[in-house]
């Protein structure tokens, strides 16, 4: 940010965009500019490599700073990228992101995921937004979600990420009793508080099969061998892989939010 007010956001060395790294950027962006109300003006340095620029259009960001580059998305691996975003649990945002997919998911992934992804948007509603948010701006908050869709190399992903007070926060007010477990075991770090309530969830569900949030979440990756779901929030993340052992790490910085990521093998198409 120069003296002038102006901020300048510089892509001239991006080389690649990873789905969930920009989801969680493209949510903070937006919220910054409903924040500054014009007060600030933020520009852009363009990405020396194409692709990179191809993504930045697809999902919206050059359009929110206002490039009007002659950028048009043309790469297969870039026009599949599809976003949604929302501020309540709507099935359609689903079939927004994920219509184009009909044929290619079996019946019951697609159950799995409609269920993982609405439980996510229930829990944002819920339970995300009910604490302030510590990034020291002092924005009332809004009841909103993101998602992206990706289809690369064989491999459906989606993302979804809210920017509210994280799981760590909300638990031990939603879920005391967990909370209490939590810290008579004496793990408290985000990423420990993320896998005992991944945990409790996932045993509610198994037992009554009803929708449980973060369980509901986890299980659409059941029986599908190599899918995957890494839930992170704040500074932990819980990665659960089919057939592997779940590994929970906790970093140094956190994303103050929480971002659920599926990365889902899809099968493989007979030539014609």
């Amino acid at each position: 940010m120069d003296g002038s007010g102006k901020v300048t956001l510089d892509f001239s060395l991006a080389e690649k965009m990873h789905a969930e790294g920009t989801l969680l950027f493209l949510a903070e962006l937006k919220r910054l500019l409903r924040h500054v109300k014009g007060e600030v003006e933020i520009d852009c340095i363009l990405p020396h490599n194409n692709k990179v620029a191809q993504v930045l259009k697809q999902v919206g960001v050059l359009d929110l700073l206002g490039v009007t580059a002659p950028i048009v998305p043309v790469d297969h691996d870039v026009v599949n990228w599809k976003a949604a975003h929302g501020t309540q649990v709507l099935g359609e945002k689903y079939d927004d992101i994920l219509q184009q997919y009909d044929g290619d998911i079996a019946e019951l992934l697609q159950d799995k995921l409609y269920t993982g992804i609405t439980e996510a948007m229930t829990n944002v509603i819920n339970h995300a937004y009910d604490f302030s948010r510590d990034d020291g701006l002092n924005v009332a908050p809004m009841k909103e979600w993101w998602m992206f869709s990706q289809q690369q190399h064989g491999h459906l992903t989606i993302v979804f990420c809210d920017l509210g007070a994280g799981i760590p926060r909300t638990l031990p007010m939603k879920r005391p009793g967990v909370w209490r477990r939590i810290v008579n075991l004496g793990r408290t770090s985000d990423s420990d508080v993320i896998r005992h309530a991944v945990e409790d969830s996932v045993s509610r569900t198994m037992k009554d099969y009803r929708g449980k949030g973060l369980g509901q979440i986890v299980r659409v990756v059941s029986g599908i061998t190599g899918a995957t779901v890494n839930i992170f929030s704040n500074r932990g993340v819980h990665s659960v892989k089919c057939g592997v052992k779940p590994q929970s790490v906790t970093y140094s910085d956190s994303i103050l939010g929480t971002l659920i990521y599926w990365r889902i093998p899809l099968p493989v198409k007979e030539a014609a």
